[in-house]
This record gives structure tokens, C-alpha cells and sequence, in this order.
């Protein structure tokens, strides 16, 4: 585990990769490409932009440029494997979020629930601009109809491979960069003070999977449906409920009762806020 600064810590060798998946995503990411966007028209039936999942508009010159999200890997026939890949990835966040909590105890009463995570593909020769991952593309005037990323509170990338050149991700306001590693995770605050962006992929081809933990009531009308977790749900967001248990469990079989203290000192709440101190 090496901590960066501002919350950005890394933890490597966290997994294994098998080439693979890595072919069966390949595989994908025409046709995923073609899922993520759809497009917005101009009076005369010119394309205006397209628009992503997130509700980012992009201009279609820049497209060429951008990442594709192979958010529905799971629906394609002969994809048990890459499931089963993935859960162990979701293993290595959860093993990697309970250590970051050591650092940072006061996230745990944030943290409600995680997204299912999905792979992300950069051809050679794209790159993602600068930005936070709780933005939503909001601006005076707009209020986008999908706010789950103004939800998101902590971010989880896991690097599948490292046989590419560029791509590093920059955190400018940290001043930290990292060039991936396969087998890497890497959690860090999904607010402005770890905006970060992609460097342009020189040479090959980059893979990454992501997951956020949030925050927050579901709100079905703003694109929030929190359920419970189950091995049939490989999308969309799921409640914690064992996050405070484990983390316990995890503190109490690393340290001493007098030592700690601090490390649990979001679970000393005796009253909810519904009840009278």
C-alpha cells in the first residue's frame, strides 16, 4: 500500500490477470461502443453531439478520441468467465477499501453503496480530459436528469494491463501520476481535489475496471435505484449493509483493544440522528 497524498493510495499486485479476458473484452468493444452513445441533432439534422450513459456531451470529432465502457460485458454469450474475473476484482476493492479506512476512518459513515463495476477500453490514440468523478455535468440553468455521479464519494480503478505506451492517469492538483501496472488498484476521492485525467495511449491498448462507493437515499427519478446485493446483479448500485461489521472485524483481528481507538471511531455513535441525544 503507498499513500500518494490527497486520499490517493495505491495498492499494488492486488490481483491476477488472465490474457484472456483481456481477448473476450476486446472482442466487445465495437459493438459497446456503439451502446454508449446516442446522438443529439440540430435544427437541420445535423449532428449537434452525442451524448454518453453519464449524460457528457461530446463533439463528434472528439469521439474518435474517447473511452468505451463495456458496461453490458455480462450479457454476451460465454461471459461466465469474465464474471467470475470480476467478482475477484470486487474482492480486491473491498480488501484494498477496508486498509484505505485505516487511513481515513471518518469515510466510512459515507460510504452506503457501491456501483457494479465495468471495464473500460482505451484504443491506442485516445485519452479522457480533466475531471472530477462526482461531476455531472451541471452547469446554471441545466439540471441534469441522471445525478448519480454527484453521489459518488470514493473511486476504485483496477488496471488489467500495462503492455501500452502513455496512458498514465494525472492528478494535477496532487501533483501525483501514475503509469499503471496490471494487477494495480487504486482508490481516490471522486471530488474536485482528485480531479485527474488520461494521458493520450501512444501505443496499444489500455484496460481498466471501475467502481464508486456513494452516498445517499435511492432516487429512481434521478438514475439512483439502490437494491440488495445478490451474485444475479451485475449493474447498477447495491447497498453496503456489512461495510461497518467487516471493518470491525478488520481493525479488531489487526490491532489491540488499546490500540484501536481512532480506527473505530466511526462506529462509537451511540444515538441516530432520529433519536434525542
Amino acid at each position: 500500500m503507498k499513500n500518494l497524498g490527497n486520499g490517493i493510495v495505491l495498492f499494488n499486485e492486488s490481483f491476477n490477470v488472465d490474457g484472456a479476458i483481456l481477448d473476450f473484452l476486446n472482442s466487445l468493444q465495437e459493438v459497446e461502443f456503439k451502446n454508449n452513445y446516442t446522438y443529439e441533432f440540430n435544427d437541420d439534422n445535423s449532428v449537434k453531439c452525442l451524448v454518453n450513459k453519464s449524460g457528457h456531451r461530446f463533439r463528434q470529432e472528439d469521439i474518435s478520441k474517447s473511452c468505451v465502457r463495456l458496461s453490458n460485458y455480462y450479457n454476451y454469450p460465454n461471459s461466465e468467465e469474465c464474471i467470475n474475473f470480476f467478482n475477484n476484482c470486487d474482492s480486491a476493492v473491498y480488501k484494498a477499501l477496508l486498509e484505505y479506512l485505516e487511513i481515513f476512518p471518518m469515510l466510512l459513515p459515507c460510504i452506503w453503496w457501491k456501483t457494479k463495476g465495468h471495464p473500460i477500453f482505451y484504443p491506442e490514440g485516445s485519452e479522457q480530459g480533466l475531471h472530477c468523478d462526482n461531476d455531472i455535468n451541471y452547469s446554471p440553468g441545466f439540471e441534469p436528469s441522471m445525478q448519480l455521479g454527484s453521489r459518488h464519494v470514493l473511486a476504485a480503478m483496477c488496471y488489467l494491463n500495462d503492455d501500452f505506451s502513455g496512458g498514465e492517469i494525472v492528478f494535477p492538483y496532487a501533483g501525483v501520476t501514475h503509469s499503471p501496472k496490471a494487477g494495480d488498484v487504486l482508490l481516490f476521492p471522486a471530488n474536485y481535489i482528485c480531479a485527474h485525467y488520461v494521458a493520450t495511449v501512444t501505443s496499444g491498448d489500455r484496460y481498466a475496471y471501475l467502481q464508486y462507493f456513494g452516498q445517499g437515499s435511492s432516487s429512481p427519478e434521478y438514475g439512483i435505484s439502490v437494491c440488495d446485493n445478490s451474485p444475479y446483479i451485475h449493474s447498477g448500485q447495491v447497498w453496503m449493509n456489512d461495510i461497518f461489521s467487516d471493518y470491525k472485524n478488520h481493525i479488531e483481528m489487526k490491532y489491540q483493544p488499546s490500540e484501536s481507538g481512532d480506527f473505530l471511531r466511526p462506529l462509537q455513535r451511540k444515538f441516530h440522528s432520529s433519536e434525542i441525544r
